[in-house]
């Protein structure tokens, strides 16, 4: 069938789309019919992931020059692998030739590149938009430079999404995202964060991309010190969705960044607060300081007509939990305009 001529080429596009996700399938159907392996391509190719040493030489291998490969739209390098670290620190060399890629993933927990090294790469992505950076940790033996900022003369266009999570303390990624001669416009920001220091360099954030952002997306991991204060929405006045994901309701002060939200947020649509409920018993203090919260939404929400919802987890009983999350949110409750729903 996949080679008949009889089968029309629309039908052929749209099974292809439906096995996007099975490049094995995708590999064997090319064996079958060479007529898919055009077709084929921006799913087979389209994302480089340089793992491994062997993940490194068979991309090599496949394309000696990235220049002639140009379906690929995403690189991921895991800079935990010594040859991968030293093949984006190397001047002038292989991964730097992928210059059509939209988006970049880093990750690593441990690697002997510098910051500013990482960020170095940059500049030879002109068309980058997407950006996403999980841990990584310059391993002891090595000098620091966190202080240290890569400053290029142009810088890509950074428009989509950044996913940042950063263990050890944002502070040195935005530093440097904060230093691109262009600055940065994303439309979504995915921020993961587990130090009290971030939240000022996550502000920093928030109002360098102002003008442009729609979409936040705010993870707190319990900080061994509590921030003194809480992430500033107020000066991002096109968002559209705000979603904050917390490990616990004792973390209201994640919770109080909504706070920040004022009535020109007119293009506002939904608020979105992930929660574990334990079930036990919290401070009174706690309990005043979301109703409080609850009571600014309530007032909020006759200027701005969004939408809110609360998606609660819990290792109790569920109607328990539910009924805590309903008297936290009086107000809104009661007007109909709030939903608790279990994930």
């Amino acid at each position: 069938m996949m080679s008949h001529s009889r089968v029309p080429q629309e039908i052929t596009d749209f099974i292809i789309d439906l096995l996007h996700d099975e490049p094995r399938t995708l590999r064997l159907c090319c064996l079958v019919s060479r007529s898919w392996i055009p077709r084929t391509r921006k799913y087979l190719f389209g994302t480089v992931k340089l793992n491994s040493s062997t993940d490194l030489e068979r991309w090599k291998k496949a394309f000696a020059n990235p220049l002639n490969a140009p379906g690929y739209h995403t690189l991921c390098l895991q800079l935990g692998c010594s040859k991968v670290a030293a093949a984006v620190s190397e001047e002038c060399g292989w991964i730097r030739s992928f210059s059509n890629v939209v988006r970049l993933e880093i990750w690593s927990f441990y690697t002997t590149l510098l910051p500013s090294q990482v960020f170095n790469l940059i500049r030879y992505l002109p068309f980058l938009e997407d950006l996403g950076v999980t841990s990584f940790k310059v391993l002891d033996g090595y000098d620091n430079d966190d202080g240290a900022v890569f400053r290029p003369s142009t810088s890509p266009p950074l428009t989509g999404t950044l996913e940042l999570c950063w263990v050890w303390g944002v502070e040195t990624v935005v530093r440097q995202l904060l230093s691109l001669p262009n600055g940065v416009r994303f439309r979504k920001l995915d921020c993961t964060w587990f130090l009290e220091g971030d939240v000022r360099w996550i502000t920093a954030l928030v109002e360098s991309c102002a003008d442009t952002l729609q979409y936040v997306h705010l993870k707190c991991r319990t900080c061994e010190t509590p921030p003194a204060g809480s992430i500033d929405l107020s000066r991002a006045t096109k968002l559209k969705e705000v979603v904050l994901q917390i490990d616990d309701l004792d973390d209201i002060l994640t919770a109080m960044a909504l706070k920040t939200l004022t009535p020109n947020h007119r293009d506002l649509q939904q608020i979105s607060i992930h929660v574990f409920v334990s079930g036990g018993e919290r401070a009174v203090e706690i309990h005043r300081r979301w109703m409080d919260l609850d009571c600014f939404l309530a007032q909020l929400r006759e200027v701005n007509s969004f939408h809110t919802r609360v998606i609660y987890n819990t290792n109790g009983k569920e109607e328990e939990a539910c009924e805590c999350l309903e008297r936290l949110f009086p107000k809104m409750t009661k007007r109909g305009i709030i939903k608790v729903e279990k994930l």
